[in-house]
């Protein structure tokens, strides 16, 4: 009988990160479950490091590049964080983890990874982990930008490219799109649809669900000049759908601008903006107005089977038009860009 490894101990599997020395590990501890370390300062250690077990769902998701680093850290497996000193590794590459104190945990500055660190940063490969093959797609850009434009137009790009991903996966038929469907609907039934988390964890859920999709959108590259661009790492296909939806904004505008305005009235005026998903609308009447209104945005947006959609919604005609409403107004604040001469989709 094999002996069940503790808890509090762990093996090194490799380097992910060498800049002069390990600066980043991964281990395997009790029942072979991924742990992931950074080396960080502690007075108490010559060479200490900052881990936290990883479930192995949460791991296939950092390897595709669906969560960052500290997605894993702010979700331990166990709920607990831990220190080693590497100093201490043994000649079998054991070694001992000590808990981490509620007061060290709570000190972010000295021992957290930022966000918005990805597998795809590492400097060393994933010994059996193949890295996911995507296209280099660029976008041209002109005038002066700030960091925070740059930040918000990526957010509203990559929220396309994601309702794009989510299209791609209502066509397909087999037994790992019906799990990433299923997950994708319980996310969405967890959510209270009152403010706007609701809304900006709707769209980091959506690549989570579809796993069959490893090709996220990344910025790889930019040039500030102006004129400039903009390099994105992504699925060639998909990248092309979402700039297809965006090139014919204007055909669908008008519609779309007076459904969302409508949707924006109603809400407003039944006062279910900030209403949780068990709210109603006052009349049927009303309500399938709305449905009417949700329908004609996602359709706007690319979305070919709205219907699957307001059935991700289990039906809740409330959270159909929330969602509705976010996936537009990506479109919708991406476009602005683009009219203003400051994005150029081809050139």
């Amino acid at each position: 009988m094999t002996r069940r490894v503790p808890r509090y101990q762990a093996t090194i599997k490799q380097t992910l990160i060498f800049y002069d020395a390990p600066q980043m590990l991964l281990l395997s501890g009790q029942d072979d479950n991924p742990i992931v370390a950074l080396a960080v300062d502690h007075e108490d250690m010559a060479d200490p490091f900052f881990a936290c077990y990883v479930t192995k769902p949460h791991w296939q998701q950092y390897l595709s590049g669906k969560v960052d680093l500290r997605y894993l850290y702010d979700n331990p497996m166990f709920g607990n964080h831990y220190f080693f000193d590497l100093e201490s590794v043994e000649e079998d590459k054991r070694v001992n983890l000590t808990k981490a104190t509620p007061a060290q945990v709570k000190d972010e500055e000295a021992y957290w990874p930022g966000h918005g660190f990805f597998s795809y940063n590492h400097t060393e490969e994933i010994e059996g982990h193949q890295k996911v093959k995507t296209n280099e797609q660029r976008l041209f850009i002109d005038g002066t930008w700030d960091t925070t434009e740059f930040s918000d137009f990526m957010r509203s790009l990559s929220g396309i490219y994601d309702i794009h991903v989510l299209n791609d996966f209502i066509g397909i038929s087999n037994k790992a799109a019906e799990q990433g469907w299923q997950r994708l609907k319980s996310a969405i039934a967890k959510r209270r649809w009152t403010a706007g988390g609701s809304y900006i964890n709707f769209f980091s859920n959506l690549l989570g669900a579809a796993e069959l999709n490893n090709q996220p959108m990344r910025l790889s590259g930019i040039q500030y000049a102006s004129p400039g661009h903009l390099n994105f790492s992504c699925n060639k296909a998909t990248y092309e759908a979402a700039i297809h939806t965006l090139q014919n904004y204007e055909m669908t505008e008008e519609e779309a601008s007076k459904a969302f305005q409508h949707i924006n009235k109603v809400l407003d005026r039944e006062k279910l903006k900030t209403a949780s998903p068990e709210a109603e609308f006052s009349s049927d009447d009303i309500r399938d107005h709305v449905q009417d209104s949700a329908d004609v945005l996602l359709r706007a947006t690319g979305i070919k089977r709205p219907d699957k959609i307001r059935q991700l919604c289990d039906d809740n005609i409330l959270v159909y038009a929330k969602v509705s409403l976010a996936m537009f107004r990506r479109y919708k604040n991406a476009h602005a860009y683009i009219s203003k001469g400051r994005v150029q989709l081809s050139q």
